[in-house]
């Protein structure tokens, strides 16, 4: 059976010997944190592994230039690539940041044509994609299937949901069930250390490793610009 949020927790605080009411408390709140560290990373750039990496697409109209990203797929954390496909060939809008925004967006919506450039913002809490130039009626007959293209990676609901006490624990990491034991080690050594067991933490840490290899030669690094 695939490990769960609570087959982690009491592993890590069996192996780290914390019992009791405050010891799974710890226990909870270190497998929290060891599934934000090997999902995340904890320093620039990000660690964004291929198991939270999603599509999905955007139906242009014509004169609309801002639409909300979707969330079908979960809730976004970064894009990666916008694109669409026209005559057979894979075409990119370029993401750029508010400041290239600024400098180079066509913001007049009578203005119309293909976007070269697109801008992630938030508006009333709903992050938004918007295109420069806004799209026209050719563009959107000229692509495949009248669809842009996104493919983004999202944050992890269980992270992120046990931070705010609402996650359970039947609820599983996003992250393949084979490399979930390291959520178990990293836990483990964030008990050991709180404890200054420096042996146990040693031990943890070795044992660990195979898993964090595994965890970090299947995602990438991004650009700390991304």
């Amino acid at each position: 059976m695939p490990l769960t949020y609570g087959d982690l927790y009491n592993s890590a605080a069996r192996w780290a010997n914390d019992s009791g009411t405050t010891g799974l408390a710890r226990a909870r709140d270190a497998t929290v944190f060891a599934i934000r560290e090997l999902t995340y990373g904890l320093t620039l750039p990000p660690l964004r592994p291929w198991w939270r990496k999603r599509e999905d697409t955007i139906t242009p109209v014509a004169g609309t230039q801002t639409y909300a990203f979707p969330t079908v797929q979960g809730t976004m954390e970064s894009p990666h690539d916008v694109w669409y496909r026209t005559n057979g060939m894979r075409q990119f809008i370029d993401i750029v940041d508010d400041r290239r925004w600024a400098e180079e967006a066509n913001e007049d919506t009578t203005e119309r044509g293909t976007p070269d450039i697109c801008n992630l913002h938030q508006s009333s809490g709903t992050v938004h994609l918007r295109f420069s130039i806004t799209p026209d009626a050719s563009f959107i007959s000229a692509i495949t299937g009248g669809v842009i293209r996104l493919d983004f990676f999202i944050l992890d609901p269980l992270a992120n949901n046990l931070i705010t006490g609402t996650g359970s624990d039947t609820t599983e990491p996003i992250m393949p069930d084979a490399r979930r034991p390291g959520i178990i080690w990293k836990a483990v050594e964030m008990l050991s250390s709180r404890q200054k067991d420096w042996e146990l933490n040693a031990w943890a840490a070795e044992r660990g490793q195979v898993y964090y290899h595994a965890i970090l030669a299947t995602g990438q690094q991004a650009n700390i610009d991304d």
